[in-house]
């Protein structure tokens, strides 16, 4: 059973501006669908506010009882490596990830489902988050994602299997990303005024098995006819990074018309299970 109320406390801001304030999210009820939507978290170890909105999103993601997908982007802005860091989360696909994703008006900001406009793709301001997520998730359910992995443990391949289920005719051209993120990573982070030297950063993106605008896979779904796709990865041995036991892997199909991008199902899957 969803609670229906919760309160939290956030610092709110666009670039360097901070206001501390109680936030009461609206009362709702998430739909009963299986729609699963994507979260595009732009992020950077030198962002003050985002862990606030790191932690926005953990209680989102509990709250709507595992329909959320959320993949963090360290891109270019805020981002560089602190003093104290021992880790580097940029890589290429996140820089290209992130101005995919433009344009938006500071950190932190999510993408949903990449539904927006010229003016706006990825949303700052944390209090307005939950109530763009429970737009996406009323929409209706229109894919299913099936997503699968098989990993070994002596040779450290991951094979990943993924199947969509278009539950209609769906005209258009599609494309299909698969990546892999990683949790549980701890590293320093600016928090406000402070460095935490320990921070416990979450669903980093890490590694992309596709373009990061994605593959193309169909140019038009027919209903109930299953496109399945299989992907290999090895994960790399590097101490403190690409723990099997804590990374995921992250599918979703998204719609190419024109300038939009939206996403119409999200999946993801641990790489152990």
């Amino acid at each position: 059973m969803l609670n229906k109320y919760f309160i939290i406390v956030f610092i709110a801001g666009l670039f360097i501006s901070c206001t501390e304030k109680d936030v009461i999210v609206p009362p709702f009820t998430a739909p009963e669908s299986n729609r699963v939507v994507l979260i595009e978290e732009l992020t950077g170890v030198r962002c003050p506010n985002c862990p606030s909105g790191a932690a926005m999103l953990e209680d989102l993601d509990a709250l709507y009882e595992g329909k959320l997908v959320i993949m963090a982007v360290h891109g270019d802005f805020d981002t560089e490596p602190l003093v104290q860091s021992k880790y580097d989360f940029r890589t290429e696909e996140s820089r290209a990830l992130e101005n995919y994703l433009r344009p938006f008006w500071g950190k932190p900001s999510i993408a949903v489902n990449r539904v927006g406009d010229e003016e706006e793709l990825a949303y700052i301001g944390i209090n307005r988050w939950a109530g763009i997520i429970e737009a996406e998730l009323a929409k209706p359910h229109q894919m299913n994602i099936e997503l699968n992995t098989e990993f070994d443990l002596s040779t450290r391949k991951l094979t990943i299997h993924v199947g969509c289920l278009p539950l209609q005719d769906l005209p258009g051209s599609f494309n299909l990303t698969v990546a892999i993120t990683e949790s549980n990573i701890v590293d320093a982070q600016v928090n406000q005024t402070v460095i935490i030297p320990d921070y416990t950063h979450k669903h980093v993106m890490r590694k992309m098995l596709t373009d990061y605008k994605g593959d193309q896979i169909s140019n038009g779904f027919k209903a109930n006819q299953v496109v399945n796709k299989r992907f290999e990865f090895t994960l790399p041995v590097n101490e403190g990074l690409w723990v099997p036991e804590n990374c995921e892997v992250v599918a979703f199909v998204n719609k190419i018309d024109g300038n939009k991008k939206e996403v119409l199902q999200a999946a993801h899957a641990s790489v152990v299970k």
